[in-house]
């Protein structure tokens, strides 16, 4: 597959990836929705964010969805997600959380809005761009809203009708935790130690992207509860609970799997917008080859450690052409995994 070839298809299967895992949580396609991993609302939106620029109609139906279910998504556990986007992706939540707070009265967001205050910059673009790259044109006048985020967009007019999250779908296990639980560090910590074999405080936190002092007092709380089991190796406390009763008690099939998305979305949102922005430097296989190098140097170690489970095959071994090759080729069968079926 070529370069440009291989920039289309990224793109393409990432809208995929999101469209999918949207339907899961309510917002109406004809993809099937996602059943091989668990949804993580916070990284879906801020990969929407990043990705959401190239369909205008998925941007939209997720200004929807939250303005119904905005009040599942973890405003703290956001900010730390958001630390994985660029200033321009960050300036479209701004907009986002704006409109939400302004337009629909959701007050939550209202923090959202202060922290990508900070990043606003001043110059103005085209919010949507066509998937061959030329800005879609403004029809109408421009949302005021958007436009003080540096974006220029037709008004939004958000639909009211949206379909209910199903609960009983396993891949929406943490949105359903939260529903009971309270949107809370506590829902995730325990769908977190429900798909693995327990971890300290520190890696957990890092994993599930909440303030180590929080988790650390929620899992000592579990413990207390005799909900989490602790364990002291060394200097270390472990914190498991016994999956398998859980996961049949909510009945989730072994073969869903929990994924770190933000080292996922990050890695594919950096490759894509590296082609996208320096077309120059990926002209042929050759110029690629450096760039991939070198964005496989950053992000090669945090999608193997997202719980994706392809091999990379010593890239870093290859040369030139070859190294272009292999690398495009280690990307699709991450997007292959992702999206659930080979294409």
């Amino acid at each position: 597959m070529s370069v440009k070839k291989f920039k289309r298809y990224l793109l393409d299967s990432v809208l995929e990836i999101l469209w999918k895992q949207w339907s899961s949580v309510g917002i109406y396609s004809n993809l099937e929705p996602e059943n091989n991993f668990l949804i993580d609302p916070e990284s879906l939106l801020c990969a929407t964010c990043s990705f959401g620029r190239f369909d205008q109609r998925l941007f939209d139906e997720v200004m929807s969805w939250l303005s119904e279910n905005g009040h599942l998504l973890n405003i703290d556990r956001l900010k730390n997600v958001l630390k994985y986007l660029d200033n321009l992706d960050t300036n479209i939540l701004g907009a986002v959380a704006e409109y939400l707070v302004e337009k629909e009265q959701k007050r939550k967001w209202e923090r959202v809005v202060n922290f990508c205050d900070k990043k606003k910059k001043e110059k103005i673009q085209n919010l949507f761009i066509a998937k061959n790259l030329v800005p879609v044109p403004i029809v109408g006048e421009s949302d005021p809203i958007f436009l003080r985020w540096g974006f220029k967009r037709n008004e939004v007019n958000l639909r009211k009708r949206i379909q209910k999250i199903d609960f009983e779908k396993p891949c929406n296990l943490l949105l359903k935790m939260r529903s009971f639980f309270g949107v809370s560090a506590r829902a995730d910590i325990y769908v977190f130690l429900m798909f693995s074999e327990g971890d300290n405080s520190l890696q957990i936190s890092q994993k599930i992207h909440f303030n180590q002092r929080n988790v650390y007092q929620v899992l000592n709380d579990l413990h207390k509860s005799g909900l989490v089991e602790k364990k002291n190796i060394g200097k270390r406390s472990l914190y498991t609970i016994d999956h398998s009763n859980w996961l049949s008690f909510f009945k989730i099939d072994t073969n869903l799997s929990y994924i770190i998305w933000p080292k996922v979305f990050s890695a594919l949102s950096h490759i894509y917008k590296k082609m996208f922005y320096q077309p120059e430097k990926f002209e042929d296989a050759y110029l690629a080859s450096s760039e991939f190098r070198n964005i496989s140097e950053k992000f090669l170690p945090e999608i193997e450690a997202s719980g994706v489970k392809v091999q990379s095959n010593h890239l870093e071994r290859l040369t030139g052409e070859l190294y272009t090759a292999q690398f495009i080729d280690y990307v699709k069968k991450i997007l292959h995994q992702l999206i659930g079926k080979m294409r």
